[in-house]
């Protein structure tokens, strides 16, 4: 009877070298040698960016990065230091049940569990943690069994992110699957529950993921689609509604037009019309002139607003010979800001479309505007020159300024209205777009913060932008008494004479035309408009 033969086949581990915490005391390049081993680094503190294998990357907190054997790295330090971990370990392969001691030489360079380059982190916070025991114990000289266990808890952790980062990003391509099969196949009748075993999901977990990474549900994005490939055959006028309709995948044509005109927001008849379409305006903002910037004149401009100090009387002859003059344009389309939502009925009776722009950001009232008339380039165009004027303006502000700061303040007849950074593109364009260093005591989360002139707080700021509104109704009144206040004599600005008076930048910020020319007068008035050369 022969004897029984075992074949013990190769096995392999990972173990860990060493583990070591360093800080890099100044902004500077470190080299990171190449190493015969791997090599995680996990960024405690400070930011840079990270040169591996011809690719430059960010090396920045939270973040954990691995450096295979014999590869270099190069961190270039954008923080006065640095702190980071860094924990190296090999494979260690042998022919169990033999111990590890006596294969420790047989180090072989395996396919690394985890990818070279920046890992993707689930929860950076857990994987921080482990390293920070795995640091402590070693610096306690804890048994080495223990140390090699706790390192294996990391090694673990970091498998399992990464495997959930993997199924996250294959969902991800099969949405983007799906996505490519609607742009292709929008025109046939297609259902969620179709497009749910493609990308291989329940119904469910699919439009779940489906928002998540497209931000709208599959129902609406697929609509979009759909309204896109309408809106090119009916730029063409030569189709009939019903035949668009049925080309995008409707077979009912009232349906149809009741999903164009809610995502559009116009109807496919005016929609189709735009050429030749008369506009007029009913707005207190610069709608008139986001109209011209586009090409488009305006049959007709009207604002119904009763400001304050106006007396019933003139009021109603105003708003009679305004609703007169629309009348008489006999325009197919009105554009009206929120202050006129309440004529909206009235609008109606004199032209076949009206369109309320409600939002706040005067850049998605200005592509509405655009996106109805069919005019997307014309405002692509307008508005990367906005953008080029707005880049070059804050270049001239940074170097003119040299971290002066700024508070808004508009005076009504009520009282005083505290400009914030947010909730308004006067707000947004000053501080975000142009860099402008906000004051001290102004709100950083609102869009304004009213109050009375004489509960002013106490604020810090080396220039004050101020706007007088409804003159007629007495703010005039307002100003003089928070002048008065032992605050206002207090603030910066006021002592050194740095306080301006500024024409209704509020509404001119509606358009790009009133942007450009807030930005001429801020340059004008802080004297940025006179440096010259390389800098501006």
């Amino acid at each position: 009877m022969g004897k029984a033969v075992y074949t013990l086949s190769k096995h392999s581990i990972c173990l860990m070298h060493t583990v070591g915490l360093r800080t890099s005391a100044s902004t500077r390049k470190l080299r990171l040698r190449p190493a015969p081993v791997y090599v995680l680094y996990y960024v405690a503190r400070g930011s840079g960016t990270l040169r591996m294998c011809g690719e430059t990357i960010l090396f920045a907190k939270q973040q954990l990065y691995l450096i295979p054997p014999h590869s270099g790295a190069v961190v270039t330090c954008h923080t006065e230091s640095v702190e980071y971990y860094v924990v190296s370990f090999s494979f260690v392969t042998g022919r169990l049940p033999a111990t590890v001691e006596q294969h420790s030489r047989e180090i072989m360079e395996e396919p690394a569990l985890l990818p070279a380059g920046a890992l993707p982190l689930l929860h950076p916070p857990q994987i921080c943690r482990l390293i920070e025991k795995l640091y402590q114990e070693s610096c306690r000289q804890c048994d080495e069994f223990r140390i090699q266990l706790r390192f294996q808890e990391l090694l673990i952790a970091l498998l399992q992110q990464l495997e959930r980062t993997t199924a996250a990003h294959s969902s991800e391509r099969s949405i983007e699957l799906t996505i490519d099969f609607m742009e292709r196949n929008f025109h046939e009748k297609l259902d969620v529950k179709r497009l749910s075993e493609m990308a291989g999901l329940t119904l469910s977990s699919f439009s779940r993921l489906f928002k998540q990474v497209k931000g709208t549900s599959p129902t609406e994005y697929l609509a979009g689609i759909r309204m896109e490939s309408a809106k090119r055959m009916l730029e063409q006028n030569r189709y009939k509604i019903k035949d668009v309709a049925s080309a995008v995948g409707y077979r009912d044509e009232f349906y149809f037009s009741h999903m164009f005109h809610r995502m559009v927001g116009v109807s496919p008849t005016l929609y189709m019309k735009q050429t030749r379409m008369k506009v007029a305006v009913a707005s207190c903002l610069q709608y008139s002139d986001c109209l011209r910037s586009l090409g488009i004149e305006p049959v007709s401009s009207v604002n119904c607003f009763r400001y304050p100090g106006m007396s019933e009387e003139e009021y109603e002859h105003i708003y009679r010979s305004r609703m007169d003059e629309l009348r008489a344009a006999k325009p197919d389309l009105i554009i009206c800001d929120r202050h006129h939502g309440r004529f909206e009925t009235e609008f109606k009776s004199l032209a076949s479309q009206v369109v309320l722009l409600k939002e706040m950001n005067w850049r998605d009232n200005y592509e509405k505007i655009a996106e109805i008339l069919g005019l997307q380039a014309e405002m692509d165009n307008r508005l990367q020159e906005l953008e080029m004027r707005t880049a070059a303006a804050r270049r001239q502000l940074q170097s003119a300024l040299r971290g002066e700061s700024f508070i808004v303040i508009q005076v009504t007849h009520l009282g005083i209205r505290l400009q914030g950074m947010v909730g308004h593109p006067l707000n947004e364009l000053l501080y975000s777009e142009l860099g402008l260093l906000p004051g001290k005591n102004m709100p950083m989360s609102t869009a304004s913060l009213e109050l009375a002139p004489e509960w002013l707080p106490q604020l810090e700021a080396d220039r004050l932008l101020i706007h007088m509104n409804h003159l007629r109704a007495g703010s005039e009144q307002i100003y003089a008494r928070m002048e008065n206040t032992h605050v206002w004599q207090t603030i910066r600005a006021v002592q050194h004479k740095q306080v301006y008076f500024i024409p209704n930048w509020f509404r001119m910020s509606w358009s790009p035309s009133g942007r450009e020319a807030v930005l001429e007068e801020l340059l004008e008035l802080t004297g940025a408009a006179e440096l010259t050369g390389p800098q501006a």
